[in-house]
């Protein structure tokens, strides 16, 4: 069960992290996808990771309701 937690709050936190640095990216403009901006760098890494499984947030809700009803089937044959 806290597992399911505190991977339910990962999610959470990637999806959170994602909006601020969209915020930022809107902010700057356009020039910030440039290869040559540092923030394009900081958008595309966590937007590559939240693509996991692990960060994944509906999973992880999926995964967490399914452990507060005590459902122990897996959401999926590779998660």
């Amino acid at each position: 069960m806290d597992r399911a937690r505190v991977r339910m709050d990962v999610g959470h936190a990637s999806t959170c992290l994602r909006q601020a640095v969209q915020l930022l990216l809107t902010v700057s403009g356009a020039s910030s996808f440039s290869q040559a901006s540092l923030i394009q760098r900081h958008w595309r890494d966590p937007e590559t990771s939240a693509r996991h499984p692990t960060l994944n947030p509906g999973l992880a809700r999926e995964i967490y309701g399914r452990a507060l009803v005590g459902d122990e089937r897996p959401v999926s044959p590779m998660v």
